[in-house]
Order: structure tokens, then sequence, then C-alpha cells
């Protein structure tokens, strides 16, 4: 009976572990659908969890794209995949806080030593040359819910141009669940902006 229990007992870690494994955040690239544009995600994020300002703005307006990327598992690898989803929709100088620190730097702008806020961008960006701020967000919040957040902002306005939120109970990926469906939202926003209007 101890033998049998016991294998019932690491039967039923190795199916936990797999789970979690299945649930951990890998931020692996993916790839881009060639009809829809857009990544090929599992689910979407909730119309009524995205807010875009009428403002039209043209990527070609920013000198830089400032990425912030905050997240309670692997913030830099989150930081990477957000580098890269600008860079394929076609953002060349994309860098954050401290790189943009010391592009500020070689411009001769002053940047605060303790933190950066959004007037100390605003000025920058009327100042220096303007910049687009990504702040993307990625949570999990326990058990199996998650959560994936981004806002576009005009540093010249400091007017956030889309917020998308995402929370999402997840059984299987974080990334094709959670993270790429706020990215495909950001690859919509970007298309809108890119279209010329008649």
């Amino acid at each position: 009976m101890r033998i049998e229990f016991r294998l019932r007992r690491h039967t039923a870690l190795l199916a936990t572990a797999a789970l979690m494994v299945g649930c951990s955040t890998t931020y692996k690239p993916m790839a881009v659908d060639a009809k829809t544009g857009l990544y090929d995600t599992s689910t979407q994020v909730a119309p009524g969890n995205i807010a875009s300002a009428k403002t039209r703005v043209s990527p070609a307006d920013f000198g830089a794209v400032l990425v912030i990327a905050d997240s309670n598992r692997y913030p830099s690898r989150l930081e990477f995949v957000a580098r890269r989803a600008l860079a394929e929709i076609g953002y060349g100088t994309v860098m954050n806080l401290q790189e943009w620190r010391a592009w500020a730097a070689d411009r001769k702008f002053e940047v605060p030593d303790d933190k950066v806020t959004g007037q100390v961008l605003k000025d920058f960006s009327s100042r220096v040359s303007p910049v687009l701020i990504v702040d993307i967000r990625y949570g999990w919040m326990g058990d199996t819910q998650h959560f994936a957040g981004l806002r576009v902002v005009d540093g010249r306005t400091l007017q956030s141009l889309l917020v998308v939120n995402h929370p999402k109970g997840v059984w299987a990926n974080v990334d094709s669940e959670v993270i790429y469906p706020v990215l495909n939202e950001l690859r919509k926003w970007h298309r809108e902006m890119t279209v010329s209007k008649v």
C-alpha cells in the first residue's frame, strides 16, 4: 500500500509540475500570421479592456521609443519581447530607461538621478526629440490568474494613446493567452496610425 501511495503521489507531483511548466512565462518569440498581420494566439483581449484615443500620431513623429517593462517574473525577457515586437512593426530606435538616460546625456539634457517623471520626458520631447513611451506590464497574480497590460503615451503631451488591460486565467500557455494578445493590440493600433485616411 505504501508503494502504491508513493507512486500515486509521484504521478500527481509530475502532473502538477507539467501544469506549472505549461503555465510558466517564457516569452517565446511568436510568428506573425501573414494574413492577419497579428501573432497567432489562443485568446484575445476583451473589447471593453481596450481604450484608444482619437488622436492620430505618426511613428515618424518620434525620435525614439522608450520601453518600460515591469513584471514579477522575468522582467528582462518581457522587455526583450516588447522591443522585438516594436522592431517588427518598424520602430528603429527602441531603448530602455538606462539607455534613454545615456541618450539624453549625449544630447546635453539633464536627467535627475533619483527618478524620471512624466514631466522630464515631456520636457525632453519638446526640447530635444519626441519620445513615444510604451509601458508594458505582466504579473502572475496567484493560482491560474495572470495579468498583462500596455500603455502607449505620447511623450510630447503625456496623453495615453492606447491602454490595454488583459486579466486572464491561464491553463496552458502564458505567452499565447496573456502576453501576445496584448501585443496584438499594439500591432492593431500601429496599423491604424499608419493607414492614411482619405
